[in-house]
């Protein structure tokens, strides 16, 4: 495959814990005087590292993976540094959060490289949602903001300068003294902070479906079509699913959920030989690992006698997957029909996500976990939180597949 060993696993860990960026002295300074005006938190340690949202894995383990909010539904940013923009983000909470948090960093970059030196910027993840108690709740989230505002008032200042700078032309308000003195004193107040033109920029994003960390994890998905507007509210478990007019409820274990996604259009199933061939190579090896066989470097004949000792370890749907190649090598495997007597199982290793990538992808990568390369793609934080528990054999195996699927390791999600 790839480069593997220890100094691949450490250049992939060090690339997937995401560029966080260090804050000591200044930095670290605003950060807590941040911290203690948002959260009443005291925070002691004189240097820690923070992630794009601004997220400390230091701080979270004096005060809990929440600390940068209070109660579910009320998420805040704190902003400290230009470099936080190229992190990763460690705990998103929903599946948009990435590209809400990456959209306020590319629309306030100039705001944030004039201010950071002085003081923190901070703001509220924004969901319309003032409380997240069940997840029926999360049915009220279908977009989300988020508007910067900081620690010492300087973004206030700010707008309120270009506002009177934008006016100033307009009826007789360059004669007026209180008009003039009152942007003589913002100017002396922002110092070098201040741009013409400079301004903040709320952003807003779409979130019409997503994935949810909360409550074990859920899933909103929505579509609109000549019936109408239909909801998919996904989570918990029971094997069920309910419909109530345009709202189906479904659990995660329910054999039904690969068909429903299926049939509303938000999977496919696929049956090509290359697309088999890579599942059951995953699927070997994941039962190969999970009984401590290191495979890299493994020969092949190695590799075979390992698989074969253990034959009666493969799950069933591996042998379904099996049956499923030797028809598409002669020509009979028609996707819709070829899949259509899978178990769910079986299933789920062959469905790709087709609509709303990133809340279906998700779904999929929590289902299946033997798809590195997909993990890798939707929740690479997950990866992050767990990387470290695993086993060298796992370890060393993730890395190859996600390197081998990738192309390298370029890539980055989130």
């Amino acid at each position: 495959m790839s480069d593997s060993g220890p100094g691949a696993l450490r250049s992939w860990l060090a690339l997937l814990r995401g560029n966080l960026v260090p804050l000591r002295g200044q930095q670290a300074d605003h950060y807590r005087a941040a911290a203690k005006h948002l959260f009443g938190l005291d925070i002691e340690l004189s240097s820690f590292h923070v992630d794009r949202m601004g997220f400390s894995p230091e701080l979270a383990q004096h005060h809990g993976n929440d600390y940068l909010g209070f109660g579910r539904a009320n998420r805040f940013a704190i902003i400290v540094s230009p470099r936080q923009r190229e992190a990763r983000l460690l705990r998103p909470t929903f599946s948009f959060d990435p590209r809400l948090l990456a959209e306020a960093h590319t629309a306030n970059e100039r705001l944030v490289a004039r201010l950071a030196p002085r003081e923190a910027l901070f703001g509220e993840l924004e969901d319309d949602v003032d409380f997240l108690r069940e997840p029926s709740d999360l049915l009220l989230v279908g977009r989300a903001t988020l508007s910067l505002a900081s620690f010492n008032g300087s973004l206030a200042d700010i707008d309120r300068l270009t506002q009177l700078s934008d006016d100033l032309g307009e009826a007789d308000n360059l004669l007026r003294d209180d008009y003039v003195n009152e942007m003589l004193a913002l100017l002396e107040r922002l110092g070098e902070a201040y741009v013409p033109g400079l301004r903040t920029a709320p952003v807003c994003v779409s979130a019409e479906s997503f994935a949810c960390e909360l409550f074990g994890g859920a899933y909103v998905l929505r579509s609109a079509d000549a019936s109408g507007r239909r909801t998919l509210l996904i989570h918990g478990e029971g094997g069920t699913v309910t419909n109530s007019g345009n709202l189906t409820l479904v659990s995660k274990d329910s054999p039904s959920l690969p068909d429903v996604l299926h049939e509303r259009g938000y999977v496919s199933y696929l049956a090509e030989a290359e697309v088999l061939q890579r599942r059951l190579r995953q699927l070997e090896d994941d039962l190969l690992v999970s009984q401590d066989v290191p495979l890299i470097p493994l020969d092949p004949v190695l590799r075979k006698k390992e698989l074969v000792a253990r034959e009666g370890a493969l799950p069933s749907w591996y042998w379904e997957l099996r049956e499923l190649l030797k028809q598409s090598a002669v020509g009979n495997a028609d996707p819709e029909e070829a899949t259509e007597s899978l178990s769910s199982e079986a299933k789920l290793r062959v469905a790709s996500p087709c609509r709303q990538g990133a809340a279906v992808g998700h779904l999929l990568a929590e289902l299946d976990p033997s798809d590195y390369a997909r993990l890798f793609r939707y929740n690479a934080p997950k990866l992050l939180r767990e990387f470290a528990t695993y086993p060298q054999p796992k370890q060393e195996l993730l890395v190859a597949q996600v390197t081998l699927d990738w192309g390298g390791l370029t890539t980055r999600s989130g």
